[in-house]
């Protein structure tokens, strides 16, 4: 039976996975306590992490990540693609609720909230009407989406 994992794999994962921690550098000897490894394990495994930008050895000797994981998570984040995933749903909903339906994807740290980038039903009060596909601000107020989804059908 073939064997299913790299050794020296995992060693290098158990590395990256001691930076999911609020500390952002770590010694040798941080590492070391976090991984159980010893330090001439610890250089061999992060000597190649360096050489692919997984960490950075800082000035001080000091470990930190590197660029490769955001890239890796930016390209990958679970939201891509999101709005062509859950536009089924929403038109589902509508369709049974006669209500509108829209995501709202709110930024970590911004007091601003994007709308997905789908046709959205907006309704003309004045007409009655349901104006599907009708555009609607891609960036707003985040507490101004709460309002909207509050108020009254007739209010909106």
């Amino acid at each position: 039976m073939a064997q299913d994992r790299v050794e020296a794999v995992e060693r290098a994962l158990t590395v990256l996975e001691a930076f999911d921690s609020p500390q952002e550098h770590f010694t040798l000897a941080d590492l070391a306590q976090a991984t159980g490894f010893y330090k001439s394990t610890l250089l061999r495994l992060l000597g190649s992490l360096e050489r692919h930008d997984y960490v950075q050895r800082g000035g001080d000797g000091r470990w930190r990540l590197g660029g490769t994981p955001s890239r890796l998570a930016r390209r990958h984040a679970p939201s891509r693609h999101l709005a062509t995933r859950i536009q089924p749903l929403l038109d589902r909903l509508t369709a049974e609720t006669g209500e509108t339906a829209a995501l709202l994807e709110m930024q970590p740290g911004s007091p601003n909230a994007d709308w997905s980038p789908c046709p959205m039903p907006t309704c003309d009060t004045t007409s009655g009407q349901d104006n599907v596909g009708k555009s609607v601000p891609r960036r707003i107020p985040a507490p101004a989406a709460g309002r909207y989804h509050g108020m009254p059908r007739t209010g909106r």
